[in-house]
């Protein structure tokens, strides 16, 4: 799986390759409100202190959503599908209560 780290650029766009149309599609779909929401469930469901989950959800609203982090959305997903779609692999039934 492709690393997050903003280094990891080049990686980013080669994995694209093949899949420019389903990109295309794709990409604005991102959207900043979905972000925040979900990582605000992630920080519930881990039990984050208040204190950081705020300052985790304050960071991700400065964040803009870029070509670039959508270039990286799309690649977990592709990564996410071809996991799903191996024979022996359990379903995904949510996060940790």
């Amino acid at each position: 799986m492709i690393h997050y780290s903003n280094q990891a650029g080049p990686a980013r766009r080669a994995g694209i390759r093949g899949h420019e149309e389903r990109f295309r599609a794709y990409k604005d779909s991102v959207l900043q409100a979905d972000l925040i929401a979900a990582a605000e469930v992630a920080c519930q469901a881990a039990r984050v202190p208040p204190s950081l989950r705020e300052e985790t959800l304050s960071g991700i609203a400065k964040s803009a959503v870029t070509l670039s982090r959508q270039e990286l959305a799309f690649n977990y997903k592709l990564a996410f599908e071809s996991i799903r779609e191996q024979p022996n692999s359990a379903p995904f039934t949510g996060l940790p209560r």
